[in-house]
């Protein structure tokens, strides 16, 4: 029983867990899930707010108010925080190292970076610190700029991988060509051989059957001069 209360307890503990920003990034950090605050935003919006996790709740999102003028902070549960680990940081860079190049190409590298700014922006505007959005926006560029930049040269190394393979292959498949084609040589100079040796065993067939026909008529008249002698002798004989 009291190892179900303390359970419980732990439980209750971890569901009442708040992080910041900055804290919830250090604690995705021990299990080397090393991000910038960029790509922490960028995940943060795949994160499904009604999707129970486990047995701490659902992950949410609230506003702490600090001192002075400074605008609130944002502040993520422990729900959140192992929803990130779990299912959303765990295949950013693969996604990032698998993005299609056409990617780059186009524009939606830059609508990305525009929903981010949005996002900010409208959060300085509700809390009218436009100047402060400066720095923020800055940093945001600069990272996403800079995974982008990573990103394209992965993209880069990829395609020349890629190039060398279709070279090799390319390669191989004209040695096949040669290859066949030497043999296809070789059969047609077969072929004309036989072709030729057929035509004079031909040709040697009709001059030795043409020699029998001679020979084979030639003993049919002797035999016929014998024939016609014997009957002469048997007459004369009477």
């Amino acid at each position: 029983m009291n190892f179900w209360k303390g359970e419980s307890s732990q439980i209750e503990d971890l569901k009442n867990q708040w992080f910041s920003m900055e804290e919830a990034i250090e604690e995705l950090a021990l299990d080397g899930n090393k991000i910038t605050e960029s790509s922490f935003r960028r995940e943060a919006n795949r994160v499904d707010l009604n999707k129970e996790f486990a047995q701490i709740g659902k992950p949410q999102i609230k506003d702490e108010k600090l001192e002075g003028k400074g605008r609130p902070r944002k502040l993520y549960n422990r729900a959140f925080v192992e929803a990130l680990r779990s299912f959303a940081i765990s295949n950013t860079y693969v996604r990032v190292e698998e993005e299609p190049i056409d990617y780059f190409i186009s524009n939606d590298w830059k609508d990305d970076i525009e929903v981010e700014f949005k996002e900010v922006m409208n959060n300085y505007l509700d809390n009218k610190h436009i100047y402060s959005a400066v720095d923020e926006l800055t940093r945001i560029v600069g990272e996403t700029i800079i995974q982008k930049y990573n990103a394209i040269i992965g993209q880069n190394k990829f395609l020349i991988h890629q190039n060398k393979k279709l070279e090799d292959s390319k390669e191989y498949y004209i040695g096949m060509y040669r290859g066949v084609e030497e043999n296809a040589n070789m059969l047609n100079n077969l072929a004309g051989f036989i072709k030729s040796d057929i035509s004079e065993s031909s040709a040697m067939l009709s001059k030795k059957e043409e020699y029998h026909i001679k020979l084979t008529l030639n003993i049919n008249q002797q035999l016929e001069e014998i024939l016609e002698l014997l009957n002469d002798i048997k007459r004369s004989g009477k």
